[in-house]
């Protein structure tokens, strides 16, 4: 990622690390607008996985594009139409779509479709902007949020299997917002708000409008008939290791060395009969599903479909917490972003529901996707 353009003022030390561009990888920049940039729907990723390279590496840049020194080491440009400027959250949603775009370009799904939207380039520090032009997608302008709602249907209604969500918040309403843009980036069906009615719907930037919502306390006995829960795995709950051990109210967050953060980290994330979350809820025992294992996770989506379930609904923990009983009681499998073992420890920690979320739902639709071709 470049950011020395654009981006959090807190991670402009880290700019000029010496992180060198893969040179045996097809250098794809992923920017917000540049000269030479193709939209996203334009580009053709066939023609960048499948040749004799080793494979596909995302530049990204952050709020105000790419430095020159960086897109000149680059052999293509890539942009993705958005609204206005694009923030951290919003490149997070376009790496999840590019990542997304190149992986079915691999698997020779990635050709652009003749009837594709060309959209605009943001606005947001844009040498090329002609007068008159808008940052958005121009064929979706005169559409009013109903309209689109029910575009968002029909296309739905053409997936093998469908996707929805479960977030449960107790402390606060971080992330809920985050994850509202991603599911909306993929088309959810459905996205249950657990134990929290208020939140802020700014990180939403309008998409909460076209998500069919439902506030309650716990997920729907008719959802639970429909769907195939899967738990999406916290790495690090820093501030509640639910039914562990007791609440300790003078502490804002566990300490490292607390014996319930310890215990939940102690089996390396391994599912085992010693994990806590295995000791409330035995049926978790070994139901790991690594989201970078494309074959495990293809198997298990095609078994989705085989049991006549109409989708995943993927149970989401609220940021700094293990799983709560709503979520861990109903789960059938426990999806993580990756194997532990492929993942530092330090960026464990940072793996929030805004982030872990953009990655499952790529990871999930690409599954799905898949069933269209056996």
């Amino acid at each position: 990622m470049d950011i020395a353009r654009g981006g959090n003022r807190l991670f402009h030390t880290y700019v000029h690390t010496a992180a060198p561009l893969s040179k045996a990888r097809t250098r794809v920049a992923l920017t917000p607008q540049h000269p030479e940039a193709q939209s996203v729907q334009q580009f053709d990723w066939a023609s960048v996985t499948n040749g004799a390279s080793g494979g596909v590496e995302i530049v990204l840049g952050m709020e105000n594009g790419l430095t020159e020194e960086t897109v000149r080491k680059c052999d293509k440009c890539v942009y993705i139409p958005q609204y206005g400027s694009i923030g951290s959250l919003s490149m997070m949603s376009a790496l999840a779509i590019g990542a997304h775009s190149a992986y079915r370009g691999f698997f020779g799904d990635g050709a652009p479709p003749s009837d594709h939207t060309l959209g605009h380039m943001p606005r947001s520090n844009n040498p090329i902007q002609r007068p008159g032009t808008l940052p958005h997608e121009s064929d979706l302008l005169h559409l009013s949020n109903d309209e689109i709602i029910t575009l968002l249907r029909e296309r739905r209604s053409y997936y093998p299997l469908q996707i929805a969500v479960a977030m449960h918040n107790a402390y606060a309403d971080r992330n809920i917002s985050a994850v509202m843009r991603n599911g909306n980036a993929y088309n959810i069906e459905k996205f249950f708000m657990l134990n929290r009615r208020k939140h802020n719907r700014r990180g939403a930037v309008g998409t909460q409008k076209l998500l069919d919502i439902e506030y309650s306390d716990t997920i729907p006995a008719a959802a639970l008939q429909e769907y195939e829960v899967w738990l999406l795995y916290p790495y690090y709950p820093y501030l509640r290791c639910y039914g562990c051990g007791p609440d300790s109210p003078e502490l804002t967050y566990l300490r490292p060395d607390s014996p319930d953060l310890v215990a939940y980290q102690s089996t390396i994330h391994g599912l085992n009969d010693s994990h806590p979350l295995v000791k409330l809820y035995p049926h978790l025992a070994r139901t790991e599903l690594f989201l970078d294992d494309s074959p495990s996770l293809f198997r298990a989506v095609k078994e989705v479909r085989r049991r006549n379930k109409k989708g995943i609904l993927l149970a989401v923990p609220e940021e700094g917490t293990s799983p709560h009983h709503t979520l861990a009681s109903h789960a059938s499998r426990t999806v993580f972003v990756a194997q532990p073992c492929h993942i530092d420890p330090t960026v464990q920690r940072g793996l929030n529901p805004a982030l872990s979320t953009a990655i499952a739902f790529e990871r999930i639709r690409s599954a799905i996707d898949a069933l269209l071709h056996i």
